[in-house]
């Protein structure tokens, strides 16, 4: 059994995309403040700089860069690729609540939506990192 860490925020630049080229639809919903704010998450989110990796090096088993296909793909690989099963909660997938709202707006998942400068780690079970960002896996 392993832990699974995510690094960074799950469909960053796809919602960063449709803000540039759906602007206009989006503002008939959300406040040009929202959407300000919005923007202002993803630029930070989208830096590789913000999501330090701790003391795990040494313990990374495996690891699968977030991409095209979103999390949801990523996730499907890295459990494929090492022949195990999965139980999750998508609550704890570190993910902007704006990406939400907007892939929402348009009828996406969230979790599909190209992401850039993230990636799933596979962690020897007996690491303990105390973190929000961990799923679980079985």
């Amino acid at each position: 059994m392993y832990n699974v860490y995510v690094r960074g925020f799950v469909g960053n630049f796809g919602t960063k995309v449709l803000i540039e080229e759906k602007k206009n639809e989006l503002l008939k919903y959300f406040s040009n403040k929202y959407i300000e704010k919005v923007e202002s998450d993803l630029r930070d989110g989208l830096s590789p700089s913000l999501f330090i990796e701790k003391d795990i090096k040494n313990n990374v088993f495996d690891r699968e860069k977030i991409g095209k296909g979103g999390f949801l793909a990523s996730l499907w690989k890295i459990c494929d690729r090492n022949k195990v099963g999965l139980k999750y909660d998508l609550s704890k997938v570190p993910i902007i609540q704006g990406t939400v709202e907007i892939a929402n707006f348009f009828d996406i998942n969230p979790y599909r939506l190209l992401t850039i400068n993230a990636e799933i780690m596979f962690i020897e079970n007996d690491h303990e990192i105390i973190d929000d960002y961990y799923i679980t896996l079985i």
